[in-house]
Order: structure tokens, then sequence, then C-alpha cells
């Protein structure tokens, strides 16, 4: 494949109105070879036809993309690689070792020093996933690949304390968990750059998970359609045909099993641009999806859906010529547009009430009123998340997500209470007298571009020696590693979110203003009052009024919860709710 760079040509999900008619435009890459599978220099409008339904979509346009991993020109776009290795569905012996040793010469041999790398396993952390250029911590995470399938003895401490049971349960956890770190890679790798990205996936199993009740259930679906809102084409490498001789089986006759990972797989990766990775050719597919990720084609489409609605739309991508065969994803986004910045008007503070919700965002405010007579203010963070096919306003988020938010407090009588900026993962404090504050936050991306804005008023309440439950502060994590950061941490950021994975445990931190009789009791109870059992209360080391319970919920059911506490300050009792949902 030429290597030259001949054309930089920006692919940018964006939604903008034709002057001829109402018709929105959005793009779709293309990977164009010959008959003999070589990749094309050149491609025509007139060459490409794309339906949707019955309808034809019009090309308005058709670029080429050169991207690129070694050249020193920062306009060229790097080339963005993730890779997920299913070791609780991947059996251990040879094959798995020789897709090891291709994947580690890969990243250390293949991969240019531009390229961004991003290797995951389903126990590591979802949280902070980060593609980056130095690529040690991928090689580490390859050469530590165990494959495991099979086995079912606990190998970490989270393993023998939240995923227990029968086999059949451990079975579903483990699918459940990898599923959901193939969703959070793929979602990651949508949001590293506008270019196509690369995904490859290790796995033997690829489970289909339908919906329960009204929530939605993680699935390769759910990857799909992040992938192709994200540019992002999936390389599944096929670990089930041609198993090994020593297994002693047929590879002719596939099992019912391993018909449907095949077949779940090729779906994946046909509806994302991608393709199935043959075992026996692993270092050479390796090379052709990046060099498919370094040289492609954007197709500008007219679609007639107009102003964009947020959802993706199925089409069909197909060749005007025998000669040529097209490779495109099976549907294509249509974001819905953000109405454009503006300062709000606050006007007078006093005597009306100013708020603002933003939908890019979820906030978290904190109170723990002092003696002194001022409160301390604790204010948190994140992006807003959807749950698949809710839609809604919260939906509608801008190509780049938020990266900080740039706040400003202000108290009725002018004095300004707080100015800075915060990332996700920091948490900001400050000091307010009793009465009402105006919290004013500018969302920014990456390029301190202002996104949008949100108003709230806080009333802050005086402090009274009746004492009072303070709002919970709610931590999540994954792996033992995060548990333990969590515990030597009082002063980390909260989440704002109340839905949780049943892979998470729940950290919860309660703040008791006054001098409390005994430990405050919490309680674990169903949406409808039932309780289920008391929770373990401690305090937390060198915080006064301060008390942590511990929640795994592994063994929650899918739905809804809530958690009461009771808490007797000089003998009256306070009473504090908290509401959370918790879904595979």
């Amino acid at each position: 494949m030429p290597r030259g760079i001949a054309m930089l040509v920006p692919l940018v999900l964006s939604v903008a109105l034709s002057a001829a008619g109402a018709e929105t435009q959005t793009t779709v890459d293309i990977v164009a070879t010959d008959a003999s599978g070589r990749a094309l220099d050149r491609l025509s409008v007139v060459d490409v036809v794309v339906t949707e339904g019955d309808v034809s979509v019009p090309v308005t346009e058709l670029q080429r993309v050169r991207a690129s991993g070694t050249t020193d020109d920062v306009q060229i776009p790097p080339r963005v690689v993730g890779i997920f290795l299913d070791e609780f569905h991947v059996t251990p012996g040879a094959a798995a070792d020789a897709v090891r040793d291709a994947l580690l010469t890969f990243v250390q041999h293949t991969l240019g020093p531009r390229d961004l790398v991003a290797v995951i396993k389903p126990l590591d952390s979802l949280i902070d996933i980060t593609f980056t250029t130095d690529k040690t911590s991928a090689i580490a995470e390859i050469q530590s690949f165990a494959p495991r399938r099979g086995d079912f003895a606990p190998r970490t401490a989270f393993e023998r304390d939240f995923i227990a049971g029968t086999e059949s349960r451990i079975r579903a956890a483990r699918s459940q968990i990898a599923v959901s770190a193939l969703n959070a890679l793929t979602r990651a790798a949508g949001q590293a750059g506008t270019a196509r990205k690369t995904l490859f996936v290790v796995t033997e199993e690829m489970p289909r998970v339908g919906p329960r009740r009204d929530i939605p259930m993680p699935g390769p679906d759910g990857a799909a359609a992040a992938a192709n809102r994200g540019h992002v084409a999936v390389y599944p490498i096929d670990m089930v045909t041609g198993a090994d001789a020593t297994a002693g089986r047929d590879d002719s006759a596939p099992s019912e099993e391993e018909a449907a990972t095949q077949a779940a797989l090729t779906h994946l990766a046909t509806t994302t641009s991608g393709q199935v990775i043959p075992r026996a050719k692993v270092g050479a597919g390796l090379q052709q999806a990046l060099d498919e990720g370094s040289d492609y084609f954007v197709a500008t489409l007219a679609s007639t859906v107009s102003p964009g609605d947020d959802r993706l739309h199925e089409i069909e991508v197909t060749a005007a010529r025998a000669a040529i065969h097209l490779r495109a994803r099976s549907s294509y986004w249509l974001p819905a547009p953000l109405p454009p910045p503006k300062p709000p008007d606050f006007g007078e503070v006093a005597g009306r009430s100013v708020r603002r919700t933003s939908p890019l965002i979820e906030t978290w405010f904190g109170m723990v009123q002092q003696r002194s007579g001022t409160t301390e203010v604790s204010v948190a963070w994140e992006p807003a998340s959807v749950p698949p096919g809710r839609g809604g306003s919260r939906a509608r988020t801008p190509s780049a997500p938020p990266a900080r938010v740039t706040m400003s407090v202000t108290a009725l009588d002018g004095a300004r209470l707080f100015d800075g900026s915060l990332s996700p993962s920091m948490r900001a404090t400050f000091s307010a007298p009793p009465g009402r504050v105006l919290v004013q936050l500018a969302i920014e991306d990456s390029s301190s571009r202002v996104l949008d804005h949100e108003v709230r008023e806080l009333e802050i309440a005086a402090y009274t020696a009746k004492g009072a439950i303070n709002a919970p502060e709610i931590f999540r994590a994954r792996t033992v590693r995060e548990l333990k950061a969590i515990r030597d941490d009082p002063s980390a950021a909260p989440t704002t979110s109340r839905r949780f994975s049943r892979a998470e445990t729940l950290i919860i931190r309660i703040p008791v203003v006054g001098e409390a009789d005994a430990l405050p009791v919490v309680q674990l109870k169903t949406a409808f009052g039932s309780t289920l059992r008391d929770l373990r209360v401690t305090p937390v080391d060198g915080h006064d009024g301060l008390y942590e319970i511990e929640l795994p919920l592994t063994l929650l059911a899918s739905g809804d919860y809530v958690i009461d506490t009771y808490a007797s300050v000089k003998g009256v009792t306070l009473e504090d709710r908290l509401a959370f949902r918790v879904t595979p």
C-alpha cells in the first residue's frame, strides 16, 4: 500500500443543513478494494451506491483519507488501536499463546510512535480508559494475558469476594463483565479522535443478552452501535475455527455454540466495516486492519432526515461496478444539533429562581454545616451518560465530550466564593454563609471550547444543634486497586451517577452533623420498602461524623433499591434515603 500522504481529510461527525433543500449531511468511512483484494487509490461518487431501506441516499462528496503513526506532521491524524483480551472466554494453550505473541509483535514493532493504543481485560478498570502513545502498559497487558475459559477458580480478591456461587452464576457474571468491558473500550475508542479507529477482539464466546424488564442489558449489539457512532471498525480474531489437533475436534463440523460465536463475531465485524481475522493468519490480519485504518475513503451522505434525530440509521453500501468491492458500516448516526452556547442572562439573583441544567453533565453537591456558622460545600461532576435506547435530551451530546468545567460561585451580596476549573476526577470545596448562592458552570471540551452552560441556585442551611444527615457520597470501583484507592482517600471525588453495574462495588460515605449517640443504622431495602439487610457501618478515621459502608452489587438482582440511614443525635432521630439502580 502506498505510504505517501496524498491528502488529509478530517473525518468529523457533524450535522450541517444543505443550502439546497432541508437535507442533513453526515459521513461514512469506506474500505475499497479491487477484485484481488488490493486497496484502491481512486474512487468516485458514481462508484458508491447507498440505500436506506428502499430510499437512495445521495453521495455528495467522496474523499480519500490517509492516517499515519510515523509522520511528524501533526496535521496527519494518528491511528487509534484498541485491543480487548477476554481472558474469561479464551482457552489456554498453543492457540492463545500464538495470538498473544502476534499481538506483542504488532504493538512493539508495527505500531508507530504516534499511534494511540489501549489494551483492556475484563477485570481492568473501565472508569478511565486511556489511549496513549506510550506502549509500555499495552505490552505489559498483553504479556500478562492469562486465558482461563473453563477455569472458575478465583485468582483475585475481587473474584473471591464478589464473583462467587455456582458455576452458572459465575458464567453469567463473567459474561456481563466481559461484554461491559468490550462496550466501554468501544465507546472510549469512539471518543479518541474523529478518524477511523481499529478495535481487535480476542474471545471465543460472544454472549447475546436481551433486555430484562425495562432495563437495557449490555451486549455485542451495544458495542456495534457504539462503534458505528464513533467510526470504530471491529476486527475479531477467530479463536474457534481451526481447533488444535490435540483437541480431537472436526474443524468442518463446529459445535452449535461455536457456530453461534462465529456468527456473532462475523456480525459484529461486518456491521462495523471490519473483518474476522483467521487465527492462522493473525499477523497478516493485524497488519491489514492497520492499513485499512491508515488509508480509506469518506463518503458524505445527504440524508432526508433533518435536522438530525440522534439515531442510528440502517444503510447498505454497494459498488456500482463489479470490479470494485466496498466494505462500509451498516449504519450512520445523525446527532441532533445543539443550540450555540450563550452566556445565561442571570439578571437579579434575589427575588427569583435562576436555574439552567445542561444535558451534557451530571453534577453532585454535598454540604456539611460547621459549628462556625458556615457550610462546607463540595462539588463534583461527570459527563452525562444515557442508557442505550433511552434517547432524550441527554443523548444530544456534541462530537467532542466535556473535559472540564469552569465554576464560579457568588453569594447574594456579590462576594465571590469560588473560581476555578475542575476535571471529572476532581472535587471542589468552598465555604458559604447561610442563604442562597449562585453556581455558574461553563462546560468545555479538551480544547477549551465552551459547549454549554449550567446555572444553579443552592440554599445553604445554617448549622443547627439538632444535627442533620448530609448528602451521601457514592464511590464506585471494579477492582481491588480502585477500592483501596478510595479507602485511602477520604477527599476523593464521588460519582454523580445513581445507576451501577452488578460488577461494581460501592463505597458510600454518610456525613452526620452533630454528636451522634451511636453508630448510624443503615438498611438496604427494595424500592417497595422491604428490608433486605442491615449494612455494616464504620467511622472514617480522622473525620468526625463521617461514616462509611461498603456494598458489593454482584449478589443483587437488577432493579431499583434504596438505602435508609437512621442516626440519633442528642436523642433526636434523623433519617435519610438514597435511591439507586443496579444493572447487569
